[in-house]
């Protein structure tokens, strides 16, 4: 058995239960996004700083510019939905979404281990 569920069974995703489940988190990934992507970004730039002398200057500021890139679409959806009221439905797509977003976030953080 898998731990990535490869098929979701229809009638488990449109339970009250799993929907409401669904809205909840979809109202704190909003709510959390600025911390987390200025804790991203700050901390990203505090290990420049540290490791500055470390790599080529072209090299820090191409790795500093990927996680201003990644930081774009999070900190637009924050802007778009901070003020918004509850959705009454989420999707489990968007569910998937938002954690294929945290990927792409964490994979300058890779790149620049690598």
């Amino acid at each position: 058995m898998s731990w990535l569920p490869l098929e979701i069974d229809p009638a488990r995703c449109r339970s009250p239960v799993a929907e409401s489940i669904r809205v909840r988190q979809a109202v704190e990934l909003v709510r959390q996004l600025p911390l987390s992507l200025g804790g991203n970004l700050s901390l990203s730039v505090l290990t420049a700083m540290a490791l500055w002398g470390a790599a080529a200057p072209a090299y820090m500021y191409g790795w500093l510019a990927l996680f201003w890139l990644t930081a774009l679409p999070g900190v637009r959806q924050w802007l778009k939905y901070r003020h918004a009221p509850a959705p009454e439905r989420v999707s489990v797509r968007l569910i998937w979404r938002a954690t294929l977003y945290s990927i792409v976030v964490a994979l300058p953080w890779a790149i620049g281990n690598w």
